[in-house]
């Protein structure tokens, strides 16, 4: 037998009951409850039950617009957190080069083909050197011990004074600057050499009494002690 609720019982009910615990007893425990009270307690109870079970309903409804159509409110588990990686997930972005940067490929060829000219360049300044000094020797030489040595010494085979032919005396001699003619590896270059020769008596190579002469120097490079073999002319 289940309890008598307070829904169970109806205000006239309430009050006859009321009434009649009254009259047998004509003592009213402060204890026993007021069935009016109970009542509408009862009311607000079934309000409050009614109004969250239409928010529920509302909240279940509007979660179904909500999804796209086909999809299955079941086919989404929940999340076991305990489970989940903690790294945040990136999407990855498409590594494109810019128009106004060339690709990796071309900048490097570019740099090999700068570190090569640059390297050519140093070689190139390096071995005018090396042929500038051994013009000066020359000329040292023809002023110390004569044009012939000077010539046998320094001078490609035909290029050198016959036998019993001394050639003129250089009393002094010093390059002024030089230019690059033509260049065809370390080992064979043509340069443009302006001169300040002195001699004494005639002046050598026809030029009078002038002292300065432009002569182009065609530098061989040879095995030996001397490094280049010259020939020289008044024209390139």
């Amino acid at each position: 037998m289940r309890p008598v609720e307070p829904s169970d019982v109806s205000p006239a009910d309430a009050d006859s009951l009321r009434v009649c615990l009254r009259q047998a007893t004509d003592v009213v425990d402060p204890s026993w409850p007021d069935f009016e009270d109970l009542q509408r307690t009862a009311v607000r109870r079934r309000r409050r039950t009614s109004l969250a079970t239409a928010a529920s309903v509302l909240a279940v409804t509007a979660f179904a617009v909500a999804m796209p159509a086909g999809t299955s409110p079941t086919a989404h588990r929940p999340l076991d957190f305990a489970t989940q990686d903690a790294t945040p997930v990136t999407t990855p972005t498409a590594n494109t080069p810019s128009a106004a940067s060339p690709p990796a490929t071309e900048t490097s060829a570019a740099t090999r083909t700068r570190a090569t000219t640059a390297a050519d360049a140093a070689a190139q300044q390096a071995a005018y050197m090396r042929g500038l000094d051994t013009f000066r020797d020359y000329l040292k030489t023809w002023e110390e011990d004569g044009a012939k040595v000077a010539a046998d010494r320094y001078l490609e085979p035909e290029y050198r004074l016959p036998a019993g032919v001394p050639g003129p005396t250089l009393r002094s001699g010093q390059v002024i600057d030089f230019h690059p003619v033509s260049w065809t590896s370390p080992g064979r270059f043509t340069l443009a050499l302006d001169l300040d020769l002195h001699f004494v008596g005639a002046a050598a190579w026809g030029d009078g009494s002038d002292t300065r002469f432009t002569r182009f120097v065609t530098f061989e490079k040879q095995p030996g002690p001397v490094e280049f073999l010259m020939t020289i002319a008044t024209g390139p």
